[in-house]
């Protein structure tokens, strides 16, 4: 009797002993793995050892009852960044002959209102572009007149549109010349040949975005 008392009393404690030594082991931990488990937790000693079955081995070892610390994971390879190709600027040499007796009056250099009406219709075809960089402007007349005045005339009419241009196209490189009765594109004999001899020849170089 005293011997039966006896190992209920030791069976009382072991299992005392045992219900503090359940701990929660990270994991999928079930009975059969090698280890002595109570539902999802495993038996420690107080050692921190783990208790083992009759089934354990060494590829069923948990890393925590090893005393082997879980390496960290691994942090991802950077991706490298992929950048849009963008396709280059295409530079465009773009010609506008205007008329130079619908621009300016007669024997004058001051624009009228037709001629600012062509000069804001130019500016407005630039606007397309992504680019203005360098303009051109050369003045031409018929051969009526002295040929220094034609000449002086020439260079005041295109100076008058490169000066409006300037003021549109602040970074352009902008200039400006006078050709007088020197280039004549048509005979001065007739009126319409003289009148396509008064002209301004733009010349413009600008560059607009193009994609393939």
């Amino acid at each position: 009797m005293i011997k039966s008392f006896l190992a209920i009393s030791l069976f009382a404690v072991s299992s005392i002993a045992f219900a503090h030594s359940i701990d929660p082991i990270d994991g999928d931990v079930e009975a059969g793995d090698g280890y002595i488990t109570v539902g999802d937790s495993v038996l420690k000693t107080g050692s921190d050892g783990c208790l083992q079955n009759g089934t354990f081995s060494s590829d069923s070892a948990i890393n925590v009852c090893e005393g082997i610390k879980d390496e960290p994971e691994a942090a991802p390879e950077p991706v490298a960044e992929v950048k849009k190709e963008v396709a280059p600027q295409k530079a465009e040499v773009i010609t506008a002959e205007l008329s130079g007796q619908a621009l300016f009056s007669s024997n004058s250099d001051e624009l009228n209102a037709a001629g600012m009406a062509a000069v804001d219709e130019l500016i407005a075809q630039l606007d397309g572009f992504k680019n203005v960089s360098a303009i051109s402007v050369i003045g031409h007349t018929d051969s009526r007149g002295s040929e220094a005045y034609n000449q002086s005339l020439s260079e005041r009419r295109a100076a008058t549109i490169a000066d409006m241009l300037q003021g549109r196209y602040a970074d352009a490189d902008i200039t400006s010349a006078g050709m007088g009765e020197a280039n004549p594109i048509a005979t001065n004999d007739t009126a319409e040949g003289r009148q396509s001899n008064r002209r301004v020849e733009v010349e413009i170089k600008a560059s607009r975005m193009t994609f393939n």
